[in-house]
């Protein structure tokens, strides 16, 4: 083999390991390249993606903040108008109290304005009533000074009271005290006549023998009258109320007599 192409040979055998490692090289920095271009471009989606969460969390925010002013604004309102409405409160309120203040005082003016209208009338009443004393007390012309109208007055209520209090002559008094008594005298006697008369069933002797015991001086037979309708029929209701009365009596003497009789050595209770 010539020696050129021996030498070409080896130049090239020479050669070879350097361009694979030339090639190596050249790869390693592709591969470097792309996984920078990998890790920049990762990097630039994680940018990318943490942009747009920034970006969405400053429009929560800024919709956060808006919806915080309005917030903030509708409770400025708010607050405003109730300021204003307690303004308003408090000028009515006001109003009404100088109203109330003014009508007191309009008050008291009238009860002053009254007590002293009063007051007045009671004065002039007095000096009225002092003058008329005055006239009254000084007498009149031509006649005696102690004969004023005051006095003629007392004197005509002195006359009156003794008309009032005087007494009836005796002799009316004796007529009209007989006739009352006799007039009250026959009318008991009547009562009491209609009592026997049914107590005894009219019977003549009994009758007579009951006003005996009662003090009536004359028999009852004597003034007995003839008896009507009416009279017979309150004889007959006298009648049953003394029966009644009789029976209800000796039902209560009963019940006591056993009470006390038939009770005795048992205790207070009588052991019923």
């Amino acid at each position: 083999m010539p020696a050129h192409k021996r030498f070409a040979e080896s130049s090239e055998d020479d050669e070879r390991p350097q361009k694979q490692s030339r090639v190596k090289e050249e790869d390693s920095e592709v591969a470097k390249k792309e996984k920078k271009s990998k890790i920049k471009s990762h990097h630039h989606e994680e940018d990318e993606v943490r942009e747009e969460r920034m970006e969405e969390k400053r429009e929560d925010e800024s919709a956060e903040e808006r919806s915080r002013r309005k917030d903030k604004k509708r409770a400025k309102k708010e607050k405003r108008r109730r300021e204003e409405e307690e303004e308003v409160r408090e000028r009515e309120k006001e109003r009404e109290r100088r109203h109330e203040e003014s009508r007191e005082r309009k008050k008291r003016r009238e009860e002053s304005d009254n007590e002293r209208r009063h007051r007045h009338d009671r004065e002039k009443n007095r000096y009225g009533r002092d003058r008329r004393e005055r006239k009254e007390e000084e007498p009149e012309e031509g006649r005696p000074a102690w004969q004023t109208s005051k006095v003629k007055a007392h004197s005509d209520q002195i006359q009156k009271r003794k008309l009032l209090w005087s007494k009836p002559a005796k002799k009316d008094e004796a007529e009209g005290n007989e006739a009352s008594t006799s007039g009250q005298g026959d009318k008991n006697e009547a009562v009491w006549t209609s009592k026997i008369a049914a107590t005894t069933g009219g019977d003549a002797s009994q009758m007579s023998k009951f006003a005996r015991l009662m003090g009536i001086k004359k028999p009852v037979a004597d003034k007995a009258k003839p008896v009507d309708a009416v009279e017979g029929e309150e004889m007959v209701q006298e009648k049953l109320r003394q029966d009644s009365m009789r029976h209800q009596l000796d039902r209560q003497y009963a019940m006591a007599r056993s009470a006390t009789h038939m009770g005795r050595g048992r205790g207070l209770g009588f052991g019923f």
